[in-house]
C-alpha cells in the first residue's frame, strides 16, 4: 500500500528538512575544524590503516569530531566516517 497521503506527505517533508537542518549543522562545524582536530583524524586514519584501534578516551575532543560527523564510535572504538576521510585526503593535497 502507498503511503501518500497529505499527513504521510506533511510528515516526510518535516523529516526531509530536520535532516536537512542537522547536515548543516554538521558542515558548519566542519568549515570552524582546528589543526588539532585534523591531526587527530590523520593519526586515526593512520591507525586505521595499520589495523590499529583508537579508544575513544584516548582522544580528548572526539565528541567535537563526531557532532562533525567525522568520526563514528563503536564499542569505545574511534573509526573515521565517510566525510572524515574527505577531509584527511583534502588535507593531505
Amino acid at each position: 500500500m502507498a503511503r501518500t497521503t497529505t499527513r504521510d506527505r506533511e510528515r516526510k517533508a518535516r523529516i526531509r528538512e530536520r535532516e536537512l537542518r542537522a547536515e548543516s549543522l554538521r558542515m558548519r562545524r566542519l568549515d570552524e575544524i582546528t589543526d588539532e582536530q585534523i591531526a587527530t583524524l590523520k593519526k586515526i586514519k593512520a591507525a586505521e590503516a595499520s589495523s590499529k584501534k583508537i579508544k575513544a578516551s584516548t582522544i580528548e575532543d572526539w565528541l567535537a569530531l563526531r557532532a562533525m560527523g567525522a568520526v563514528a564510535e563503536h564499542d569505545g572504538v574511534l573509526t573515521l566516517t565517510s566525510t572524515g576521510a574527505r577531509v584527511v585526503a583534502f588535507e593531505s593535497k
